[in-house]
């Protein structure tokens, strides 16, 4: 048997959920690298965790997030047969962006409730069957810490990246999730600020220097449908019961 000593230092021995306060977790399940080397450096195995609720809060939508995610997505998409699904997504998805990114458009499905009470059950049924590679869920202004859970457990049993993006006034209240990141928009990239992860806190953001193009993802809604993705769009109009 291993000796007291030897546990305290390395409690990861006794139980991979084990980790000291002082050091990052090593993380049970399989990661995806960011794109990042400096913030690979600071999250807990090194990436972005698969089967976990990765809440990602901008100051305002379009702050550099999807930009900051595209590595990770080129990366799920193009090793495996299954898409990326974006659900409550704000804008109209653009395709020329997303070829431009070396992402194929067929590959990504956009899914637009027209009743806000839908797309929490929406993103829960999604996460229990595995239906995706990644799912990326516009958070609705205001969620519960109850429907939080239902979330995070709905994550643990799929084996997609799941980012709830939520908005800044969000970063105040409780959430279930392991790993949470604020953003903000900066000249020439991004500042990332670590609020929550399964390690030591840490006080400086980080900068990513990101290519932003304002405007390059999204189209508004009104814009000429070609330039959107098409036939890759589900709505959801009709009462969903989930007894």
């Amino acid at each position: 048997m291993k000796s007291v000593s030897q546990a305290q230092a390395a409690p990861v021995q006794i139980h991979p959920a084990l980790w000291r306060a002082s050091q990052l977790a090593q993380g049970r399940q399989p990661i995806v690298p960011t794109g990042y080397t400096v913030l690979n450096n600071e999250l807990p195995g090194g990436g972005w965790p698969n089967s976990t609720f990765i809440e990602i809060l901008p100051t305002q939508t379009g702050s550099g997030e999807i930009s900051l995610l595209t590595p990770a997505l080129k990366q799920v998409v193009n090793n495996t047969h299954r898409r990326i699904i974006m659900l409550n997504c704000p804008f109209v998805p653009n395709s020329l962006c997303w070829l431009h990114w070396q992402l194929n458009p067929n590959k990504l499905v956009w899914v637009h409730p027209n009743q806000p009470s839908q797309v929490l059950w929406a993103a829960e049924q999604i996460l229990r069957h595995d239906a995706c590679a990644a799912l990326l869920l516009w958070l609705p202004s205001h969620i519960s810490l109850a429907a939080a859970r239902k979330l995070h457990l709905a994550a643990q049993r799929s084996t997609a990246l799941f980012f709830g993006l939520g908005q800044k006034q969000q970063q105040q209240r409780a959430s279930p999730a392991p790993l949470r990141l604020g953003l903000q928009s900066a000249p020439n990239g991004i500042h990332i600020s670590i609020i929550k992860r399964q390690g030591p806190t840490h006080v400086t953001p980080l900068f990513l220097p990101l290519s932003l193009k304002k405007g390059a993802l999204f189209t508004f809604r009104q814009e000429a449908l070609h330039q959107t993705l098409g036939s890759n769009h589900v709505v959801l109009d009709q009462p969903v019961h989930t007894s």
